[in-house]
């Protein structure tokens, strides 16, 4: 075979594969508008879009944590009380409460669930009490609540409270990453950073352990239960189960309507005694007072 016409078969062979995979490079490019024009171009639109994309599913992630509490958790609350539950219901579980304590860790989900089980008749309220020998660590994660609060607002509170006992290594060790906390709950780092330093929560946290030491609380955690409408007050220490929440309501309940039911003179009477009124119109404790 004469090699000339050889390499000329070949050399035209290889122009046209080559024009053919130009144009087909060039008609892939028209009909792909988001294909970068280059490598580098390219690389960044794709790490853009996967930025994005773990954007979308971390809002998501943030929104469902608020989702959890944001039916129940009181924004209007008087003097800024962290409460979850209606304002109106008649019992108020008031929680003394410390972030670096293994012993509230346990016990935090068991008010929340008795709230949602009857919300009409209990809600819960929060009171810092870091003890001494888990500070700075508690007294600054009480703080970092009440910031988180600045920006989500009163379900962001109680979401920031849930996501503390869940990142806290506990006992006075405090959390890994403050940053990470913030960013897991939706926070803008710098005004998180700046509401930290301000020490604007400190008298509150101070006023929340005054109030514990009035009710002679010496330990974490305690419940105040308040009937407001009797003006009752009970307290019950310890990482308690619901079941025993119920029994101590129940009680202060039954104690109520035995000190207001007529006695049955006699049989003739029997007939027209009157059982105890159906407890109606409670309203919102004045609080344990400050």
């Amino acid at each position: 075979m004469n090699f000339k016409a050889l390499f000329g078969t070949a050399c035209v062979s290889v122009v046209i594969s080559l024009s053919a995979a130009a144009g087909a490079f060039l008609y892939w490019k028209s009909t792909s508008p988001f294909i970068a024009d280059n490598q580098a171009e390219f690389n960044e639109m794709v790490a853009k879009s996967i930025k994005l994309n773990r954007a979308e599913q971390y809002a998501a992630e943030v929104n469902k944590k608020m989702a959890k509490y944001e039916d129940l958790a009181v924004n209007d609350a008087p003097d800024g009380r962290r409460i979850y539950g209606k304002l109106d219901a008649r019992f108020t579980l008031v929680e003394f409460s410390d972030f670096e304590c293994p012993y509230c860790k346990r016990y935090h989900e068991t008010p929340k669930k008795l709230v949602d089980q009857a919300p009409d008749h209990v809600k819960w309220e929060w009171r810092h009490m870091p003890l001494d020998f888990h500070n700075p660590a508690a007294t600054r994660e009480a703080v970092m609540t009440e910031c988180a609060a600045e920006q989500r607002g009163a379900a962001g509170f109680w979401v920031a409270a849930e996501e503390m006992f869940i990142k806290t290594r506990g006992n006075g060790q405090g959390i890994a990453d403050v940053d990470e906390f913030a960013a897991g709950i939706g926070l803008d780092a710098d005004k998180f950073q700046d509401c930290l330093k301000s020490g604007r929560y400190d008298q509150r946290i101070q006023a929340d352990m005054k109030l514990a030491e009035k009710y002679k609380v010496t330990g974490t955690p305690a419940t105040l239960i308040v009937d407001s409408l009797t003006g009752e007050e009970k307290l019950v220490s310890g990482a308690l189960p619901i079941q025993k929440l119920i029994a101590t309501i129940s009680g202060m309940i039954e104690a109520h309507e035995q000190r207001n039911a007529k006695p049955v003179v006699g049989a003739a009477d029997s007939a027209s005694a009157v059982a105890p009124d159906a407890v109606e119109g409670a309203k919102l404790p004045s609080s344990p007072s400050q």
